[in-house]
């Protein structure tokens, strides 16, 4: 379904002359197809979903890294993939949800006799969140949490 609306998007942009997203979009097809040779059968939407982060992490590190290097136009363009590739992201979880999860965990880690930390905690939200928090952001909370 997710790969159906990749592929649609990219004709859509194909028949709008968007250079700039085509090239985008058709970069995380080329991601996607490399995904799916690796794993040797067709990606499942969580796959999908797991090389979409893959790619907006790699992003987010390039116009960060253009950013400090003083290269503003080619930090925008990176800005720019992250807009077209976002919207196949599923909806974040705010810091208030993802603080309510850690107290969740951190109770439940307390009820089985244990002490709460770091990775008790991460091994009990990160299933549940799945792709819906970035990894710097949930860490945050948890340690604000214990």
């Amino acid at each position: 379904m997710l790969q159906q609306t990749i592929e649609t998007d990219i004709k859509k942009a194909m028949l709008a002359r968007e250079i700039d997203k085509l090239s985008c979009l058709r970069m995380l097809k080329s991601a996607l197809q490399n995904a799916a040779i690796a794993a040797q059968h067709e990606l499942s939407d969580a796959e999908i979903m797991a090389v979409i982060q893959k790619e907006v992490k790699k992003r987010k590190e390039a116009a960060e890294l253009y950013k400090n290097a003083n290269q503003p136009e080619l930090q925008a363009h990176e800005e720019q993939n992250l807009v077209w590739l976002t919207p196949y992201l599923p909806v974040q979880l705010s810091e208030s949800e993802l603080k309510d999860l850690a107290v969740k965990a951190k109770e439940q880690i307390i009820a089985s006799g244990q002490t709460a930390n770091l990775g008790a905690m991460m091994k009990i939200i990160i299933p549940q969140v799945q792709g819906r928090a970035d990894g710097a952001i949930l860490k945050a909370v948890v340690e604000q949490i214990i």
